[in-house]
């Protein structure tokens, strides 16, 4: 863990090891989550603020920013999480979109495949149809496409 919240790293260690119980005797197998720890608004406000102002000259403005990470466990609320960070990051955003065609030597084989179906796919460890990015978004590449 890279966590520099020593109180969050002991009640995550708590958690894993079983430690944990709660006050209104729910059962074992129920935990209480301290009130500190839940969100009042959307994660996205409660991590990094309503507005997201980036100086790409400022190492530190980086750094502070790239240390902050929302993990989810499915691809659908990664979408919507980015989108929600992409509102809050001042400035234009620009979309880029895929180029999706079918390669075949059949011409009757395309027809099976319309763009706007391989359009609306999103591939585990693919980037979607429409990325939308700004200056300053901190983007994590996790393959390598092209090698």
């Amino acid at each position: 863990m890279r966590c520099s919240d020593i109180d969050y790293c002991e009640w995550l260690l708590k958690l894993g090891n079983g430690e944990l119980t709660n006050e209104h005797n729910l059962g074992e197998d129920v935990i209480e989550i301290p009130s500190e720890l839940l969100c009042t608004q959307s994660i996205v406000i409660d991590i990094f603020g309503h507005q997201i102002s980036i100086d790409i000259t400022n190492t530190k403005s980086i750094e502070i920013l790239a240390s902050h990470a929302i993990l989810c466990p499915k691809n659908d609320d990664v979408d919507l999480f980015n989108s929600e960070i992409m509102d809050c990051i001042t400035g234009e955003d620009t979309v880029y979109k895929s180029d999706d065609t079918v390669v075949t030597d059949e011409d009757d084989q395309r027809e099976n495949y319309p763009v706007e179906f391989l359009n609306s796919l999103s591939p585990s460890g693919m980037p979607p149809h429409r990325l939308r990015l700004k200056i300053g978004a901190i983007v994590m590449l996790l393959r390598n496409l092209n090698t």
